[in-house]
């Protein structure tokens, strides 16, 4: 049964939205910021730092 949404991995982009049954919207939690403004940036035809490279900080690289 369908309790109050869907949870999707978008596995693209990382995202995950929430969708609403009868809602045309779909929410974007503010985690995916980042994700975001990466996307963006691809858009435009900048490079997007990838996970784990020496762009990305020191905390966010796993150890």
């Amino acid at each position: 049964p369908a309790v109050l949404g869907v949870w999707k991995r978008w596995c693209a982009g990382g995202l995950t939205v929430h969708k609403i049954p009868g809602d045309h919207h779909e929410v974007i939690f503010g985690a995916n910021a980042a994700t975001i403004a990466n996307i963006v940036r691809g858009i435009r035809g900048d490079r997007a730092p990838q996970a784990g490279s020496p762009a990305e900080p020191a905390e966010r690289r796993p150890v």
